[in-house]
Formats: structure tokens, C-alpha cells, sequence
């Protein structure tokens, strides 16, 4: 699918970044947001429309490598070989070429806000001490405005802590965005793409240009941001949402606060989730089936069968199916009772696994229920028997032995059930005990 990939949708951002480097007082920006949200993108567009406009621009490269050398980040804006004048002050002389270059571009110190020079930066965590020194005074002394991507490197916090950088947040796609950006794409594929990217620019690319189900790029992005914190973020994966009470129980804490912090889960209340669901199918398809079963153990010493099922009605609540399947499943297995095979049969039946939503409604129909529960086991057992098995007499024995705690909605279900069976025979097929969810 070959699908074009302009600039789009950051308008708002964009009008921000010139405001903000236009404007006097202003020490320049600094650009955030989730790890492949388009925060490059933003940048990018930025410092084009600068050099259109005939903004002097300088461009820093940061790296892993460059970040153990003395002005590392700004090695391609300074000489190759440093004058010889005896004890010689780098942050003087760096400052010295810089003005140099920005007065010979039409900007420089005594120019106004619109024309002081701006030195673009992405990944701006990784610049090195000293051209982070550099920067920082200059830009106090209003002689160079900072355009910078990423989070604030220890020697540019002071800039940050004073106010004198102005955040501009990239967030996810909306819905509608996603369908505008996707343009000729059916509405129903963009609907799809939406759904599983969540607006999350970089796995939206992906899945559009490749349409892999776990598209390369997508699990080597994953990969690399989880890091050392791998197995925690499997944990949590495998049970989300997890209460974060038992997962402290498991893990170190403050591989959590860094998790967190860098935007990799989220905690709400008591409860701990991924912070992409793209981040847990990554996580759980490339754990391996040993390192997995001892994770799965572990969640049910640390939770037992009733946090299992607190776990699976909060992932029901949030509308996450698979999530409810995994953790009802387990809670069942631990013994949690009837409340977790009905929550599991109910995720099952909502995800159209009826055979396997009837064979653990069958394994529990023996077992001790209250009377709201046999009638939810009897209305969950009739709707995936008819609907999703075609099975319309079993499924109307279940609602007559049921009768007597179903009472009239037991004789409407079996009318309404019955209509829909010769629809089907007939050939219609319509509408099967639509209103039994």
C-alpha cells in the first residue's frame, strides 16, 4: 500500500515553535512527547521554515559517541583544529566562532528576537557537557535561541527550571486525523489502523506502508526502548492492568518510576498498564515460553485468584477483551470461582471464541451459584450456543431449565430465539440474539 506521508496534523505545534522564536524574552523551545510520536518530524518542519524565512540556523548531532567528547554535539560548527593560544578558554572560543557564523548570516547579538541565530537540536539528552555549557550561556546571554527535541540534559536544566525554554508537546493522532492522513484508505481499514496504532504516528506508518501484523521497525522500536527494564515490562504485559502493590512485590521499584517517567506504562489508582497495547504484543510475542511460564507463576503467587479477577474486571471495565480473557483465565484456574468463568465465557463470547465460552460455561454448571449468577450463566451459555454455534435447540433447553430464575425474560428470550432459528434455517441468518451481550 503505497501511501504518501506529508507533514500533517502539527500545525498547531508548528505555529507555536514560531511564536515562541520570535518572540523576545523567550529562550527558545523545547519539543516532547512519547518516543515516536514525531517530535523529529516537528523539528524538521521547524528549522525549514526558519531557513525560508532567512532565520540564521545552526544544526547540533548528537549521539551515544558524541556524547563523551568535548563539543561533541557542535563538532561540525567549529573549526577542525583549535587555535594555539596558550591556556586557551574553549567556552570563549566556541562562542567567538559561533557569533562569528550567526553575524555573518544576517543575525548575531545585537540582532532582535526574529533574527538572534537558532541551533536546532534532536535528541537533545544525548549532547555532551560541554557544548550543553556553551549553549546554555549563550542562550541567557540572548545570543542564540535553542530548538531541541527530547528530554533536558543535565546541563541545560537551568534554562528549563527558569522558564526561559517554552514546552511544545506532539501528542497521538485523534481518530479523525488518522482518517485525513490516510486519505484514499477505505474507512474501514483507516478505522482498523487507528484502533491498533492508537494514533501513535510511527506504528501508524508502519502498519499503513507494510500492513505486517507486528511490522520490523515496530518490534525494533519496542525492543530498544524497553531496555534493562525487559522483564518488568513483561510482567506487565502478561497481567495487565497489574496493581502495582503486587508488582513492587516483583520487581524493583525504581525500574517502575523510570518506566513510568519515560512514558513506557502508565499508573492509574492502583492499576499499572503498558502505555501503548503495541508495546504488550511486542513484549508477550517475543517472550520466551520458559521465561513466560515463570512470569504467569509468579503473577498468581503475587495476586492470587481474587486479584487475578479484580485485575480481569478492571481490564472489562476498559473495554479490553484480551486482557480479560488472560487474567479471567487465570483467576479460574486459580480457583477464583464462578464470578471469574463468567467474566472469562462473557470476553470469550465478546471476542467470538464460543467453543471455547461454552466449554468453561459447561465446566462450571455444577458448581454453587447465587441466583443473579445462574441467570447470567444461563443467558451468556443460550447466546453463544445460538449465535455463535448455531446450536438453537440446546440453547433453548438451557433457557427452559433456566426459567425459574430468568421467569418472563426466560419465555421472551425462547419466542425471540426461536424466530431467529427459522430466520436462519431459511437461510437469513439475521440477527441472532442481538440483545444478549
Amino acid at each position: 500500500m503505497a501511501i504518501p506521508w506529508p507533514f500533517f496534523g502539527r500545525e498547531a505545534e508548528l505555529a507555536r515553535v514560531a511564536r515562541a522564536l520570535g518572540a523576545d524574552g523567550v529562550g527558545g523551545v523545547l519539543v516532547v512527547g512519547l518516543p515516536g510520536t514525531g517530535k523529529s518530524w516537528l523539528l524538521a518542519e521547524a528549522r525549514r521554515a526558519l531557513e525560508r524565512e532567512g532565520r540564521p540556523v545552526f544544526v547540533a548531532e548528537t549521539s551515544e559517541e558524541a556524547r563523551e567528547v568535548p563539543f561533541g554535539a557542535l563538532s561540525s560548527l567549529l573549526p577542525v583544529l583549535v587555535p594555539e593560544r596558550g591556556a586557551l578558554n574553549l567556552l570563549r572560543w566556541a562562542r567567538e566562532v559561533l557569533l562569528d557564523e550567526g553575524a555573518g548570516a544576517g543575525g548575531g547579538a545585537g540582532a532582535g528576537g526574529a533574527q538572534v541565530p537558532v541551533l536546532c537540536v534532536d535528541d537533545v539528552q544525548l549532547m555532551d557537557p560541554l557544548s550543553a555549557a556553551l549553549v546554555r550561556r549563550m542562550v541567557r546571554a540572548g545570543e542564540l535561541r535553542l530548538l531541541a527535541a527530547g528530554a533536558v540534559p543535565d546541563g541545560l536544566r537551568r534554562l528549563w527550571e527558569d522558564r526561559l525554554l517554552e514546552r511544545v508537546e506532539v501528542g497521538l493522532f485523534t481518530r479523525e486525523e488518522t482518517e485525513a492522513l490516510l486519505g484514499s484508505v477505505e474507512r474501514v481499514a483507516a478505522r482498523r489502523l487507528y484502533e491498533r496504532s492508537r494514533g501513535h504516528p510511527l506504528f501508524l506508518r508502519e502498519l499503513a506502508l507494510t500492513g505486517e501484523e507486528l511490522p520490523d521497525r515496530v518490534v525494533a522500536h519496542v525492543t530498544a526502548l524497553v531496555g534493562g527494564a525487559r522483564e518488568a515490562l513483561e510482567l506487565v504485559a502478561l497481567g495487565e492492568p497489574v496493581a502495582l502493590s503486587a508488582l513492587g512485590e516483583l520487581v524493583d521499584v525504581s525500574l517502575l518510576e523510570e518506566a513510568e517517567a519515560r512514558g513506557l506504562i502508565v499508573v492509574s489508582g492502583p492499576w499499572v498498564r503498558l502505555a501503548h497495547p503495541l508495546y504488550a504484543e511486542v513484549l508477550r510475542g517475543s517472550c520466551p515460553r520458559t521465561r513466560e511460564g515463570r512470569h504467569r507463576r509468579a503473577l498468581v503467587r503475587a495476586l492470587g485468584g481474587a486479584g487475578l479477577l479484580a485485575g480481569a474486571r478492571e481490564a472489562w471495565a476498559g473495554r479490553d477483551p484480551g486482557g480479560t480473557v488472560r487474567l479471567a483465565s487465570a483467576a479460574w484456574e486459580a480457583g477464583a470461582g464462578v464470578g471469574a468463568a463468567l467474566l472469562l465465557a462473557a470476553a470469550l463470547i465478546w471476542t467470538e471464541r464460543y467453543a471455547e465460552a461454552e466449554a468453561v460455561l459447561g465446566e462450571c454448571e455444577a458448581l454453587p451459584m447465587e441466583r443473579a449468577e445462574r441467570a447470567r450463566h444461563a443467558v451468556l451459555r443460550a447466546y453463544g450456543l445460538s449465535w455463535g454455534l448455531r446450536r438453537f435447540d440446546d440453547a433453548e433447553r438451557v433457557l427452559g431449565e433456566a426459567e425459574g430464575v430468568l421467569g418472563a425474560e426466560a419465555v421472551g428470550r425462547r419466542v425471540a430465539l426461536r424466530g431467529a432459528a427459522e430466520d436462519y434455517r431459511g437461510g437469513a441468518g439475521a440477527g441472532l440474539c442481538g440483545g444478549w451481550g
